[in-house]
């Protein structure tokens, strides 16, 4: 679980960097997990992410892409589920 703990943190992290406020990270995160969890259409998708730029801006103030943002996010999912499964093989005594 040491590893869903630091990718929640890594996600508001990674927004703050790029300028983006960390709630947005946070957003951004819980999405994407839904997404995976739900199976969203294509529309489902694009009306979330849409929302997410009306709400946040398509760009942050250093110029940093919703988009680009968005795959770092996936970037931190991907390497939390691979450190969930290592932490599930290998549990702490």
């Amino acid at each position: 679980m040491i590893a869903v703990v630091e990718s929640i943190q890594e996600c508001k992290q990674v927004a703050i960097v790029a300028e983006f406020p960390g709630e947005c990270g946070l957003e951004m995160l819980k999405g994407c997990l839904e997404d995976e969890a739900q199976g969203w259409s294509d529309q489902q998708f694009q009306h979330w992410f849409e929302s997410l730029e009306v709400k946040y801006g398509q760009r942050s103030p250093l110029g940093i892409s919703m988009i680009s943002l968005y795959r770092s996010v996936m970037i931190l999912i991907n390497t939390c589920d691979r450190q969930l499964k290592i932490e599930q093989t290998f549990p702490s005594p």
